[in-house]
């Protein structure tokens, strides 16, 4: 059982991230109730669902950054499904030169960032944020601009290559999740 201390830490961290984006985001704050990871599905359950206004595809974030986004509703439940699943894939871009790409979820291991031009120059520990916008043939953006994902773990250059082949560690601590901003609307209509 999670000390008194720690959970204190914790719900302090998410109203501070809440304060820091209220005057852009409408959140809600939810606990997980139970957690849901195998070879392939990597979900959480949160305590907030569509009488509490929750709904499919709306954005859900974590104190460090962004975890992922709700695929089912219940009544006072919901599942997300975090950015590390496999078939999460996340508009993203590099903070230093503002480059976009495609984050693909790969489990334990870090995310894949790809769709980006070969030529960028990418700084290591470099942030890499939500983008905002529609990546062509992906599909909208169900994350809202700037809400950090991970750090550049990882380049990989090879000659002749169309992009580059990056990855990117997580901002996020998965394994000690519990509690969560659902963004209820973008704050922007």
């Amino acid at each position: 059982m999670r000390s008194y201390q720690t959970r204190l830490a914790e719900l302090e961290a998410i109203l501070g991230l809440q304060d820091s984006l209220g005057r852009r985001l409408e959140t809600l704050a939810a606990e997980v109730i139970a957690y849901s990871v195998s070879n392939f599905e990597w979900t959480i359950e949160i305590d907030h669902g569509s009488s509490d206004g929750v709904e499919e595809d709306m954005a859900v974030i974590a104190s460090g950054g962004l975890a992922g986004h709700v695929v089912r509703t219940g009544p006072s439940s919901s599942v997300v499904r975090l950015i590390i699943d496999p078939d999460s894939a996340v508009a993203g871009r590099l903070e230093g030169s503002g480059e976009p790409g495609l984050l693909v979820g790969d489990g334990d291991a870090d995310l894949r960032m790809e769709l980006v031009d070969a030529d960028t120059d990418v700084m290591p520990d470099e942030n890499v944020v939500t983008a905002g916008f529609r990546i062509p043939g992906v599909g909208p953006s169900l994350y809202p601009p700037n809400i950090l994902i991970g750090t550049v773990s990882r380049v990989l250059s090879d000659e002749g290559a169309l992009e580059k082949s990056i990855t990117v560690r997580p901002a996020v601590d998965f394994s000690s999740l519990h509690v969560v901003l659902v963004v209820l609307s973008s704050g922007t209509g």
